[in-house]
């Protein structure tokens, strides 16, 4: 596992703090939330699925917590050619917001359920979803060829060219899903926007992949 250092170290503080505001907020509004708690929501933002309430309380401050563990670790086993240092910080701002987005969620779904209300919107989740994606898409093309963090075609990691290329148009790709999608959370809703959104992310997948093809064929040539 990568160890704790004074440039990570501010990091691991604020997932630890932001984990811990989502169960603080679990144990201060427990006896108002009901039991089971509705864990997941259908495109229509009605629940589908249920937890019983004394896992449905920490659940996602816990995912919150693992998910950044596992990625806490990936720059201390990413192969020698391809090290991860060089954009540890960049890298760690993710682990962060990723973790953020997890636990705003909680936090959204916890106040919601404990004022009587049934969950989380799908525009709330669309919103936040297109946050974590603007910031993502201004980190991403810091990274340099590695398998864990950007854009990683297989003509990306092959080229440090290509590499570049795809991730800084993949960063601006990122962004630019992100603003589309926070539009369509205060446009549309329901499977609407939730359709609108999928569908405005999958043309941008293949545009990055295709980009990255026709950099590598123009270095290739």
């Amino acid at each position: 596992m990568t160890k704790t250092t004074s440039s990570t170290l501010p990091y691991d503080i604020a997932a630890i703090l932001l984990v811990a505001a989502g169960l603080l907020l679990s144990f201060l509004l427990y006896d108002q939330l009901p039991d089971p708690m509705p864990t997941h929501f259908n495109v229509h933002g009605e629940a589908d699925d249920w937890t019983s309430q004394p896992w449905g309380a920490i659940l996602m401050p816990l995912i919150a917590l693992a998910t950044y563990a596992v990625m806490r670790i990936l720059p201390g086993i990413s192969p020698k050619n391809f090290a991860m240092e060089a954009f540890t910080n960049p890298f760690y701002k993710v682990c962060v917001m990723i973790t953020a987005l997890v636990v705003a969620l909680h936090i959204m779904l916890i106040w919601q359920l404990s004022q009587g209300q049934p969950g989380l919107t799908s525009t709330q989740v669309v919103a936040a979803i297109a946050v974590l994606f603007i910031g993502i898409g201004n980190y991403i093309n810091k990274a340099t060829r590695n398998f864990f963090f950007g854009i990683r075609t297989p003509w990306a990691l092959a080229s440090d060219e290509v590499w570049a290329k795809t991730n800084r148009f993949g960063g601006w790709a990122f962004s630019l899903f992100g603003v589309c999608a926070l539009v369509f959370s205060v446009t549309l809703s329901g499977a609407t926007l939730v359709v609108t959104t999928i569908s405005v992310g999958v043309i941008l997948i293949v545009a990055i992949i295709a980009y990255s093809y026709v950099v590598h064929r123009r270095f290739e040539n």
